[in-house]
């Protein structure tokens, strides 16, 4: 994920590592997805899976790490990179959501690019003309990826990568980088660190230097495995130095979805960072059905405030765990509209009819925006945050020969009661704007407000 200056999270060490997932070989005629450009998509509707009697978080262990796989770039001749030029301005030419191709002058710029395409002198720079002329669309959804890039997207999204690192997760504050969470038994942990000590300097450089780019960032947190790094924390009011040794993190150090019980309640809060992971259901009923959580909470909370999006399948099979079956909107586009049926039959019991409250923010894109609408509609879900993004289009992949896919946009999500949010948003039930990504839930101003709802 890249790193975005007002208020970001990422897993320390990981940036840049992904570009974003999918599975591997979609093909072209399947359902499409929702993402935001550094999320992921998968093929939708996956398969029902058995869930597991218990989850046992990773423990990362020296000297062991699955990275994601890396294809060799292919050399092209001319022919091949114009025939493949070819294919894919004429997926966008033809398929598109947007007529107008957001004021680009589509059949204009074909000349242009194709001759660069056409003196291109190596693959590297064929690739990044493609990127180029793509990126001109400016959707914050399509994109070109490269064979690499799809690679990686693959392994990510099947949870087959790790990477080598110290295993927390960040948000960006005024006095540095504030922890948020640990890897269990990962190296930050093992180190002494806490959530919410804040990350002053690393191997004695000023965060504020490092935070510059995702480069440098990745260059001076990440490293080999067994490798040292010093950080200056300030816990409260100390500053101090911790010396960490760097290893191997499993993919699913961080989990998409995790739960907590709200203090002196029987609230469930549940987080779900992404919908961009094969089986997210599975994640989330595990989630929900840790020892902690009551036999029947009184009602649960929902947070996708840094849920930037991912696959509509995923998000589907989530929402079929509070709501069985019905229609949650459409996918609209030229000349095909499908409609997103929730699976039936797999609610959890303790969750089927007790109060749900969504906490939503400027970042919730895509299908999470999506999510938020659809559990509004058909379970009666409260909204309580910012308004969300706007940003729904949905993707169709094109794989290519070489291994890149085009992920295309060419279609629109359309709400139960006929409405679009592109550009507008889900307008949540109660407004909240106010700073609420480094406070404990206890103390979150968007909590509070629900747990108030929730009494009423």
């Amino acid at each position: 994920m890249p790193l975005n200056g007002m208020a970001w999270c990422v897993v320390l060490a990981c940036a840049s590592l992904f570009v974003g997932a999918c599975t591997p070989q979609p093909s072209a005629d399947l359902m499409p997805s929702a993402l935001p450009t550094t999320q992921a998509t998968a093929t939708p509707q996956p398969s029902a899976t058995t869930i597991p009697t218990e989850t046992a978080l990773p423990t990362p262990t020296l000297g062991v790490l699955k990275t994601a796989p890396s294809p060799t770039l292919v050399a092209f001749n001319e022919d091949q990179r114009l025939s493949m030029f070819d294919d894919i301005w004429t997926y966008v030419n033809e398929r598109y959501v947007y007529p107008d191709y957001r004021g680009v002058n589509w059949a204009g710029i074909y000349d242009e690019y194709r001759t660069r395409v056409q003196t291109a002198t190596d693959t590297d720079e064929f690739y990044a003309i493609i990127k180029e002329m793509i990126e001109l669309l400016n959707d914050d959804h399509t994109r070109f990826d490269t064979p690499q890039e799809a690679a990686m997207d693959a392994a990510f999204f099947s949870g087959e990568a790790g990477y080598a690192g110290i295993g927390i997760i960040i948000r960006n504050v005024e006095e540095g980088l504030m922890i948020m969470r640990l890897a269990q038994s990962g190296p930050a942990e093992m180190a002494g660190v806490q959530p919410f000590d804040i990350i002053t300097k690393v191997d004695g450089v000023s965060i504020t230097e490092i935070i510059q780019s995702d480069e440098e960032y990745t260059r001076r947190i990440r490293g080999p495995i067994g490798s040292e790094i010093t950080l200056e924390i300030l816990r409260d009011t100390q500053r101090f130095d911790v010396q960490i040794t760097r290893n191997a993190i499993s993919s699913d150090a961080f989990p998409e979805a995790f739960t907590q019980l709200l203090p002196e309640s029987d609230v469930v809060f549940l987080t779900i960072d992404s919908f961009n992971r094969q089986n997210l259901d599975v994640l989330v009923k595990n989630a929900l059905l840790m020892p902690f959580v009551a036999q029947t909470p009184r009602a649960l909370i929902i947070d996708i405030r840094e849920n930037y999006g991912g696959s509509i399948g995923s998000m589907l099979d989530v929402m079929a765990l509070f709501h069985s079956g019905g229609v949650m909107g459409e996918q609209v586009g030229h000349s095909n509209t499908y409609q997103l049926e929730v699976p039936e039959g797999r609610v959890i019991p303790a969750f089927a009819t007790i109060p749900i409250i969504i906490l939503t923010s400027g970042e919730s894109a895509s299908a999470a925006e999506m999510f938020a609408s659809g559990m509004r509609s058909l379970r009666g879900a409260r909204i309580i945050g910012e308004v969300t993004a706007g940003n729904t289009e949905n993707l169709y992949p094109y794989d290519l020969d070489d291994g890149s896919t085009l992920w295309l946009a060419e279609l629109l999500f359309r709400q139960t009661d006929g409405t679009y949010i592109d550009d507008i948003g889900v307008q949540p039930d109660t407004i909240i704007v106010t700073e609420w990504g480094t406070f404990k839930p206890a103390n979150d101003p968007f909590v509070i407000q629900a747990l108030s709802e929730l009494t009423q």
